[in-house]
């Protein structure tokens, strides 16, 4: 997503542009497809609110993951970073 924020800010500014985009996730179960996103934004009552969603139906050993991107665009150069922690 980050790479996408970057190039859309530099090509409506012209200017070079840089984004960030992080997520934290809760490794998904039988009970909830991977691919349904709780919650977008990354502030911390998000986080919270999150955590505790999972918690009553969270099996042990289930991780919580969080991914970090970071771009940045310009005209003659463009570079991308993505980092995840379990």
């Amino acid at each position: 997503r980050a790479h996408l924020k970057a190039r859309a800010v530099h090509e409506a500014t012209g200017l070079a542009a840089i984004a960030e985009s992080t997520m934290v996730y809760v490794e998904a179960t039988a009970q909830k497809p991977a691919s349904e996103r709780v919650f977008v934004e990354s502030d911390e009552s998000c986080i919270e609110a999150l955590i505790g969603r999972a918690r009553p139906v969270s099996e042990e050993g289930r991780e919580v993951v969080f991914v970090t991107e970071t771009a940045f665009v310009s005209d003659k150069l463009a570079l991308h970073g993505y980092g995840e922690l379990r």
